[in-house]
């Protein structure tokens, strides 16, 4: 029961993380220039903790090709999100 627990605590953790590497893929998707997120998440991270996290999945996001079909657009993004998420929990299993 304290894994499920620590799983659920984990994942609760996690997934803001994912949805915010969502909308960084996202928005790099549709043409927002990376200084702009840059600015938005050092002004307004209400979890300064996390700040230098987003600052990566910015970089990370900006070296990956745009696409052209808003389906491959989607998709590349919910891929992003994955991995974020994956990172996050990977980073309890010390």
């Amino acid at each position: 029961i304290a894994i499920a627990d620590n799983s659920s605590e984990q994942l609760k953790y996690c997934e803001p993380v994912s949805e915010y590497a969502n909308n960084i893929m996202y928005k790099r998707q549709h043409g927002t220039q990376a200084k702009d997120l840059f600015l938005t998440v050092t002004k307004d991270s209400k979890d300064q903790s996390f700040t230098w996290y987003y600052i990566a999945l910015i970089k990370e996001a900006y070296i990956r090709p745009v696409f052209k079909n808003e389906e491959e657009k989607r998709e590349v993004a919910k891929e992003f999100a994955d991995e974020a998420l994956k990172g996050c929990l990977d980073s309890f299993n010390v």
